[in-house]
């Protein structure tokens, strides 16, 4: 029989186990008897009798012809074999599952040929799977959507009869043997078609008809649950294993860790360097004191009122308290007493509501509100107006309390930690401090000492705050002259450690090269070590008329009397106003 050659454009294949066929991308020019002289021409050589000339799709598709067709009665005993076939492969893999379902189609339907063309996740190309018959050697091959009937079937959503596919699809012609009939079914899983099932006859022995067709449906309907079940199945296996696998992994860092925290404990304690407080800079036995104290009152949420003169470091220790405490995580919020005016003191503390007085445009939110959960540090207690100190006491006691304008009761959780440099028992005793105030922040006291009292910390503070700025100031300072540091020690510092911190910021600008220059007009002259004799409020008013004096009545700024005593602005003007100076009087 003469053989008639299929011209396509372009010259592409795709290779499947069953062989090289034409690419879906191929495109029939003619058929002709003769080879093309053309060699860019590829031919698919085709024997006369499978070639009548590609028609359209609808010249291929019979479907109509299922139900004029004579069928056969119904086989429900080898149906339900099938079935209880298709029921039992759940306990095996998926495609074992897919395998099972086309040798019961084959069967029933009595085909030569059975599989599924299942689509990729991209859903544009069909994997070839379970195939069984004469086509088995094509398992695993794959075609692109719209290459083939398959494609044709999803897009119409229905079952379909194709006929002699051939004479459409172009790529079938190349693959044997050939296509004389095939029934194919879209296979939906959880309601979406992810493929189709189909049997095929290659030639007029078989023949397909609508009890094959219910047949069919009943199977892949069936075959897609346990198919999903076995797909979820498979997930969950999986899902557990990881899970086991993640729990083993969390253990085992967790063993890791426990053993790096306790390898790390260790090698502290072999070091000496463990400390509770590392931000707190100091051995000395009277700061040792104050941090055991620390250590046991962060334990707890009671309230707590640090003492001490003016640049002890308060805050430090307020910070400290609550960096160890469990409220570590929320809010440490912070008000200077002594730093607001008394018409404002109250809505910093409580808040307002909008049009409470005549500048409240919004609604604003005071402290104990934004440090809810946390801590809220009060410094300079001292300095507190008498008419606001009820209101405090009340949230001391009911932690609770109202905004400004505002009828509305606020509940909170705050832990109040205090501080001031002022002799609060004293000023009870004066009628300017609120006795039951008094003993409700009086709960735990605890006393920073002055820096003259632990001189023995003076080197380490030395070193920390001459590093710290000079790695501010990009300076490479490594060395503090032992009669320098001798000079640190012996003076009495009344700002205590943020006079220190100034006096050695100055000294760092002032250095030049790798060694600290210690100006001697600044410390250890016998004029300024020799301190003013009389009271402690004695002293504190000679030293602070002394800067003043220096400055020339400046207060504020980088040369002003605060800078020089190590001072912040707001809290020089509280003591002048309370020791009674006047800058009229420089």
């Amino acid at each position: 029989m003469p053989t008639q050659y299929v011209y396509v454009l372009p010259t592409a294949s795709i290779q499947g186990r069953g062989g090289s066929w034409v690419s879906p991308e191929a495109r029939v020019v003619s058929a002709s008897a003769e080879c093309p002289e053309d060699k860019s021409i590829a031919t698919v050589a085709m024997s006369n009798e499978r070639v009548q000339g590609f028609v359209p799709v609808e010249s291929v598709i019979t479907t109509a012809s299922l139900h004029r067709r004579t069928s056969r009665g119904p086989d429900y005993a080898s149906e339900n074999r099938a079935l209880l076939a298709l029921i039992e492969s759940m306990r095996d893999a998926p495609d074992s599952i897919l395998e099972t379902l086309s040798a019961t189609a084959l069967q029933l339907c009595g085909a030569q040929s059975a599989g599924l063309s299942l689509l990729d996740d991209q859903r544009q190309r069909f994997r070839w799977a379970g195939v069984v018959g004469r086509w088995a050697e094509h398992t695993g091959g794959g075609t692109p959507r719209e290459f083939g009937p398959c494609g044709t079937v999803l897009d119409l959503g229905t079952p379909q009869l194709f006929n002699r596919p051939e004479r459409h699809f172009a790529y079938l012609a190349s693959v044997e043997p050939y296509i004389d009939e095939g029934l194919l079914l879209p296979f939906s899983v959880n309601g979406e078609a992810v493929g189709t099932i189909w049997v095929i006859a290659h030639d007029e022995r078989c023949r397909f008809d609508h009890e094959h067709l219910r047949v069919m449906s009943n199977l892949a309907t069936v075959a897609a649950t346990i198919y999903q079940m076995r797909l979820r199945i498979d997930a969950l296996t999986k899902t557990r294993a990881d899970l086991s696998q993640a729990t083993s992994d969390l253990m085992e860092a967790n063993r890791l860790a426990e053993q790096l925290k306790q390898e790390k404990l260790s090698l502290e304690d072999e070091l000496g360097t463990a400390r509770p407080f590392p931000e707190i800079i100091g051995k000395s036995a009277a700061l040792a004191a104050v941090l055991k104290q620390t250590e046991t009152v962060a334990k707890t949420d009671t309230t707590v009122v640090i003492l001490g003169e003016t640049g002890v470091g308060k805050e430090l220790i307020a910070r400290a308290i609550h960096t160890s405490s469990s409220r570590r995580d929320r809010q440490f919020a912070k008000l200077n007493c002594a730093a607001i005016p008394t018409a404002l003191l109250e809505s910093e503390l409580f808040g307002h509501e909008r049009g409470a007085f005549t500048d409240a445009r919004t609604q604003k939110l005071g402290r104990f509100e934004v440090a809810h959960g946390g801590t809220l540090f009060l410094d300079e207690i001292g300095d507190l107006p008498l008419e606001v100190q009820p209101k405090l006491l009340r949230v001391l006691q009911e932690q609770e309390f109202e905004r400004l304008g505002s009828s509305r009761t606020i509940r909170v959780d705050v832990r109040v930690i205090a501080a001031t440099n002022r002799n609060l028992a004293q000023m009870v005793a004066d009628g300017r401090f609120r006795e039951d105030l008094y003993y409700r922040l009086n709960v735990f006291p605890i006393t920073v000492p002055p820096l003259r009292d632990r001189r023995e910390d003076i080197a380490a503070l030395a070193c920390f705050f001459v590093k710290r700025y000079a790695d501010r100031l990009h300076k490479a300072i490594d060395t503090i002259p032992p009669d320098a540091l001798h000079a640190l020690t012996k003076w009495h510092w009344p700002g205590n450690v943020r006079e220190l911190a100034s006096f050695l910021e100055r000294a760092v600008i002032l250095s030049e090269g790798d060694t600290l220059h210690v100006p001697a007009i600044d410390i250890g002259s016998p004029a300024q070590q020799r301190p003013a004799n009389g009271t402690l409020e004695a002293v504190e008013r000679d030293v602070i008329l002394r800067a003043l004096d220096e400055s020339r009545g400046v207060i504020a700024g980088p040369r002003g009397a605060a800078a020089k005593l190590g001072l912040k602005r707001t809290t020089l003007a509280a003591k002048m106003q309370r020791l009674g100076i006047s800058r009229r009087r420089i």
